[in-house]
């Protein structure tokens, strides 16, 4: 166990700074992209260019570069943002790192639990109208980008219907720590929770019940209930066999498809304290 942990491990830093490195490289070195140039404004004059290429390190061996970029940004901590010049990286990832992380746990919850009602009713009531109807719905959600239901959702709570009995409770937009006060930061979340949830609800849904169809064609299944267990006997049990054999294969891709929609949740819903939207980014500083 402690191998396969530490083995693990080193996969993940070797993954990381695989990554770091391309995206440093697509940054900084891909022909025609001259980070100076973007700094320095409209039409700078070379000697301007060489003082910036100077102050950022963009003057020394790509190694070094990358080399000086991590060391500020994982040693010193004191990196620099390149377009808004005067802000450190670091701190504004952390301001931002309670609200971000409050974001996607609510937003995973409300979604795990609100796709596996979905899916199991989808599947048991297959071939009534309620089926069709909830992978519509399920359609639907998928079909929704987040950053246009964002945008709606705050147009409908925060202007055209704030002031109705349904949105009146719904705080203005910002961002209430839950040491400061938990009613608050529930209320200020509740409508990105549900927002950013939207897309996964649906993604889940559907897959569940198509594994919970295909599941009802095993011999075991039909075993079952031949020995006269009830539906939700049969339901219970052969899904928690299936955790215990015969999805311990399945299993596995399904929570690589939700680490997926883990890491798509977390970029897409970085937040700001001072800030609601749940779909747009940090925004620079003025």
């Amino acid at each position: 166990m402690l191998t396969f942990i530490v083995r693990r491990l080193l996969w993940a830093v070797l993954v990381m700074f695989v990554i770091s490195a391309f995206v440093f490289v697509l940054f900084f070195k891909t022909p025609g992209v001259d980070p100076a140039r973007a700094i320095a404004g409209r039409n700078p004059s070379p000697q301007i260019l060489a003082e910036i290429r100077h102050q950022f390190g963009l003057d020394k061996p790509f190694p070094v570069q990358y080399a000086l970029m991590m060391k500020d940004l994982f040693i010193s901590r004191d990196l620099v943002s390149y377009s808004n010049q005067g802000v450190k990286v670091v701190p504004e990832v952390f301001a931002a790192a309670p609200a971000t992380l409050s974001l996607v746990f609510g937003a995973a919850v409300i979604w795990v639990v609100m796709s596996i009602i979905l899916g199991i009713a989808a599947a048991l009531l297959r071939g009534t109208i309620v089926d069709p109807l909830l992978m519509i719905l399920a359609l639907i959600g998928i079909s929704m980008p987040v950053f246009w239901a964002g945008e709606v959702a705050n147009l409908i709570t925060q202007s055209r219907f704030h002031d109705t009995f349904l949105f009146s409770w719904v705080p203005p937009l910002g961002y209430t720590s839950f040491t400061q006060s938990p009613v608050g930061w529930f209320k200020g979340l509740i409508i990105p929770w549900i927002t950013l949830s939207i897309l996964y609800i649906g993604l889940y849904a559907r897959v569940l019940r198509a594994n919970i169809i295909e599941t009802e064609s095993e011999d075991y299944v039909r075993t079952a209930r031949a020995k006269g267990l009830t539906e939700r006997r049969v339901l219970l049990r052969t899904h928690a066999a299936r955790l215990h054999d015969h999805v311990r294969e399945p299993v596995r891709p399904r929570l690589r498809c939700a680490g997926g929609g883990w890491r798509a949740a977390d970029r897409g819903g970085v937040r700001h304290p001072r800030r609601r939207v749940p779909h747009l980014p940090v925004p620079d500083q003025p």
